[in-house]
C-alpha cells in the first residue's frame, strides 16, 4: 500500500490553504461586525485575534471587549462608516501579520 502524499508540501497548495483560511475568517468576522454595528451604530467594535497553538489555527473576532483568550489585533476601532467591503479589506490587511498559522505546521 502506497503512503498518501502530504498535500501541504507544495508551496502553492500551502498558499491556497492559507488564503482560504483568511477568506473564511475575514468573511465570518465581517458578517459579525456588520450585524453588531447595525444593531448599535455607536458601538466601538475592535478586531481581536486568538493566537494559534501547536497544530491549531488561530481565530479572529470582533467585539467591544476582548473575548476570553483573545488579544487586541489593532488599537483602532473598525469604523462604523465603512461598508462591508471596506471593513473586509482592512481586516484582511490587519490579519496578515497576526500569529494565526499553526507554529508546528499544518
Amino acid at each position: 500500500m502506497q503512503a498518501q502524499a502530504n498535500p501541504y508540501t507544495d508551496l502553492e497548495e500551502r498558499r491556497r490553504v492559507v488564503q482560504r483560511f483568511l477568506d473564511r475568517e475575514t468573511a465570518r468576522v465581517v458578517d459579525a461586525w456588520w450585524y453588531s454595528q447595525c444593531r448599535n451604530p455607536y458601538a466601538a467594535i475592535y478586531l481581536y485575534y486568538k493566537p494559534s497553538e501547536g497544530k491549531s489555527w488561530g481565530a479572529l473576532a470582533t467585539a467591544e471587549e476582548a473575548p476570553e483568550g483573545y488579544k487586541l489585533a489593532r488599537g483602532e476601532r473598525i469604523s462604523p462608516a465603512w461598508t462591508q467591503e471596506a471593513a473586509g479589506a482592512f481586516i484582511r490587511e490587519w490579519s496578515r501579520n497576526l500569529p494565526l498559522l499553526p507554529p508546528d505546521g499544518f
